[in-house]
């Protein structure tokens, strides 16, 4: 399943360049199609000083595939000069998480014994 990938503190412009290829190298890692990774910038004021971070929202895996892409998404940033960089996943649920007001674990359950 998909995940959500959230940069903070980056330059669009920057990001546009590279994640053609992030998408690519992502989709391998995590075993998922391309069109279901979903990037996005967002913007913040910052109150303190903040090293730029990437918050990836995804679905449970073992952890070497989490080391694999934490290790692929600085690789690619550090050659921009992104080297002081927080990277950290936010495990989802599929019991919580809802598509048109049904639970994916649920939607799965149903496309596996109404088939």
């Amino acid at each position: 399943m998909m995940p959500f990938i959230r940069f903070t503190g980056f330059n669009r412009e920057t990001l546009e360049i590279f994640a053609p290829s992030l998408i690519e190298k992502i989709a391998t890692i995590a075993n998922i199609q391309k069109d279901t990774i979903k990037l996005e910038l967002h913007k913040t004021e910052p109150l303190t000083q903040s090293p730029p971070s990437i918050e990836i929202l995804i679905f449970p895996r073992d952890q070497q595939t989490f080391d694999s892409l934490s290790s692929l998404i600085y690789e690619i940033l550090s050659k921009y000069g992104y080297t002081n960089v927080h990277i950290f996943f936010q495990l989802l649920s599929p019991l919580l998480y809802y598509k048109n007001g049904v639970s994916i674990d649920e939607s799965i359950y149903f496309k596996k014994f109404n088939s």
